[in-house]
């Protein structure tokens, strides 16, 4: 099936059980509507259901469903109660639960209005196979350039070995690791000594997908994926292979009902432009309010088989395919400023004499916080004598203003 990435969806699921709520904007004739983001597999981790309401307007907060009844039952009787973790969020505990292939799963939600949702029993399919996720150099066809390769595709391929699958749908998760131009780890003190600093040179990033990408083996004598593009990254416009990248590429077993879902979604999107435009409610997920059919309730509760593959890829074997690399600091640029005895320019012209590191650093970092930040110590070309400072803006000195200090749980670093 022919992959679409929206700009705007019904709502977001994303790979593993970590869910975020979207904020769906459907028109004042059908605003706080109640929207069920739910997807449980047998991945050994809590799974989340987010409820919310949608908005008339895209620009309005999410309205959160808060102290909802929120379970899973299974067809064999079984129940378990999701907590709710913050507000409109409710997972699982994975000490009580976890989804079993073969297992039928039914969600069931109470509102703290009294109003009562069921889905659907959804079947839970076994996990299908990844054989290999890796990258091939491409031209991103949507740029105009000269250059023969501008980026990479993500490629999957495996097989599914296991008759009742006949559906799969992807997802993936990226992080990066990036670091700033400049970067030192002391400051100047008053008495003239140099204290050390927490600096932070190395950071990374993180994205979700929010692409709907999903295939059917129908009218295919083989049950294999083979060369599976899932995503394009084009160098000269992401930052993310300016060090160490990191995809894993999730792969679900998933229903002919879940699958005949994003497929109409998909001709929707195709016939108005959004999902939003003129028939948005003709496309129904599996949920509906026991009590009042009639009620449009948005979202769809997924179920499906679970596995998983990660891939990291080292900024050198960009260099090697000679990619063209953005960097996200490429206008970065330092100010210097010396002491007095050393700063004729500034005795000629009046302007305020800085006697030692210290004056300087205080004068235009400490007085003025968000202008400035130490890049560097300027020394007078013996390496011995420290003679000024060069100054850069925070962003360039300080990753952790665009993005977090610490490595994510799972990362390896290159050897």
């Amino acid at each position: 099936m022919k992959r679409r990435t929206f700009t705007i969806l019904l709502f977001l699921f994303f790979l593993t059980s970590c869910l975020e709520p979207f904020n769906a904007t459907v028109g004042d004739r059908a605003s706080s509507l109640l929207v069920v983001n739910g997807l449980i597999t047998n991945e050994n981790e809590p799974h989340t259901v987010i409820l919310t309401r949608s908005v008339a307007n895209i620009n309005q907060p999410v309205l959160p469903v808060t102290d909802a009844l929120v379970i899973i039952e299974d067809d064999l009787g079984a129940t378990v109660a999701l907590a709710e973790a913050d507000s409109g969020r409710y997972v699982t505990d994975t000490c009580n639960f976890r989804g079993v292939p073969g297992r039928t799963y039914t969600l069931y939600i109470k509102t703290k209005e009294g109003k009562e949702y069921r889905s659907k029993p959804c079947l839970m399919l076994p996990s299908s196979e990844i054989d290999s996720v890796y990258y091939v150099p491409g031209k991103d066809l949507s740029t105009e350039t000269d250059r023969q390769y501008n980026g990479i595709g993500l490629y999957v391929s495996g097989g599914v070995n296991a008759d009742e699958i006949k559906y799969l749908r992807w997802s993936y998760k990226e992080d990066w690791k990036f670091s700033v131009p400049y970067y030192y780890d002391e400051i100047p003190e008053p008495g003239g000594g140099w204290e050390p600093c927490n600096s932070n040179r190395y950071c990374w990033k993180s994205n979700l997908s929010s692409e709907v990408d999903v295939y059917s083996f129908n009218n295919q004598s083989g049950k294999k994926v083979v060369g599976k593009e899932l995503y394009f990254i084009n160098t000269q416009k992401s930052d993310r292979l300016v060090d160490r990248y990191s995809t894993l590429i999730v792969q679900y077993s998933i229903s002919k009902e879940e699958y005949e879902f994003w497929r109409k979604l998909d001709q929707s999107a195709t016939g108005v432009g959004n999902i939003f435009g003129e028939q948005p409610f003709s496309i129904t997920g599996n949920i509906k309010n026991i009590n009042d059919p009639d009620e449009d309730v948005l979202g769809y509760f997924q179920v499906a088989g679970y596995t998983s593959k990660r891939l990291y890829i080292d900024s050198r074997e960009m260099y090697e395919l000679r990619l063209p690399i953005k960097s996200s600091f490429a206008t970065c640029g330092v100010d210097s400023f010396l002491i007095a005895e050393l700063n004729e320019t500034a005795i000629e012209e009046g302007t305020p004499l800085f006697r030692n590191m210290y004056d300087i650093y205080n004068r235009f970092v400490l007085q003025k916080p968000g202008v400035y930040e130490l890049a560097y110590p300027i020394n007078d070309g013996t390496g011995i004598r420290i003679i000024g400072l060069g100054l850069s803006t925070p962003q360039c000195v300080n990753c952790a203003l665009s993005g977090v200090s610490e490595p994510p749980p799972f990362w390896e670093e290159k050897y």
